[in-house]
């Protein structure tokens, strides 16, 4: 008879019973709190950024090189002995002709600006900075629109 007290206690607490808590925990606090997944108001879709900046940045890649439309050895840390770092960016949907730059920052101080033109209805684009052993640290790209309003930034490495 105290093995089947215990059994019955054990029981309650198996994984499958605590998942089904966690579960209906989780819901509960969706049903609560709906206006907010991961910080980001459920009505700000993305949809309607598009019609508002009249594009969409689908894919922005740091890497090594190109080669014809796709970028070669994607990488966050590029070693000293690499001579060029590429901004890959792909715009789906561009739904009206815009600008946008990208802006290289080596240790918080801008470098270069680069203007890119988007033309509908998708657009792929890059631009290039020469990097190297001598410029060793952090480094950025933030892809900004015409207004300055920043699209992106990607953050990369030059190390040894």
């Amino acid at each position: 008879m105290g093995d089947n007290v215990l059994n019955e206690r054990v029981g309650e607490n198996t994984p499958i019973r605590k998942s089904k808590k966690v579960l209906l925990f989780s819901l509960f606090l969706y049903i609560l709190f709906p206006l907010y997944i991961y910080g980001e108001p459920i009505d700000a879709s993305p949809e309607q950024a598009i019609v508002e900046s009249g594009f969409h940045l689908k894919k922005a890649v740091m890497c090594e090189r190109l080669k014809g439309s796709e970028p070669i050895n994607p990488t966050i840390v590029f070693p000293g002995s690499t001579e060029r770092a590429f901004c890959f960016n792909v715009f789906d949907p561009v739904l009206k002709a815009t600008t946008i730059y990208h802006n290289w920052y080596y240790k918080d101080k801008i470098i270069s600006r680069f203007k890119r033109s988007l033309q509908p209805p998708r657009w792929e684009t890059y631009s290039s900075h020469k990097i190297g052993s001598k410029v060793k640290g952090p480094w950025r790209v933030e892809i900004t629109e015409d207004n300055g309003n920043i699209i992106s930034v990607l953050r990369f490495g030059v190390s040894d």
